[in-house]
């Protein structure tokens, strides 16, 4: 889980459970980068999210939010193509979804996979 503060321009990874409900931070080797452009609105995320067991691939991609004129966001990115991915946009203590996208199987996250794109 990423939590992104568009008012600061950052972002922090959240924690991981696992199955039997243990939780860890996020790990040393996660890595989230944030590029504001304020002329246009533009907030676009790239991350590096390793979870917090240190166990298995990392989770990177890039997605780019931008204003779509109504108060809301539109969205496009390239991402490995697990886990899915959501982004909840928080307007007046309200939430709308500005994108939802469903995972694959595990090994979508190994490089030899392609990535989602949208």
């Amino acid at each position: 889980m990423i939590d992104l503060d568009q008012g600061t321009a950052s972002a922090t990874g959240g924690r991981t459970c696992n199955a039997q409900g243990n939780c860890a931070g996020p790990s040393a080797q996660t890595n989230i980068t944030v590029t504001f452009v304020p002329d246009i609105g533009t907030v676009t995320v790239d991350y590096h999210l390793q979870n917090g067991f240190n166990v298995g691939p990392a989770a990177d991609g890039s997605v780019t939010f931008a204003p779509n004129g109504s108060g809301g966001l539109t969205s496009t990115g390239n991402r490995d193509a697990y886990p899915s991915l959501e982004a909840v946009h928080w307007r007046n203590g309200q939430p709308s979804f500005v994108v939802q996208r469903a995972e694959k199987t595990i090994f979508h996250a190994l490089p030899i996979f392609l990535n989602d794109k949208w």
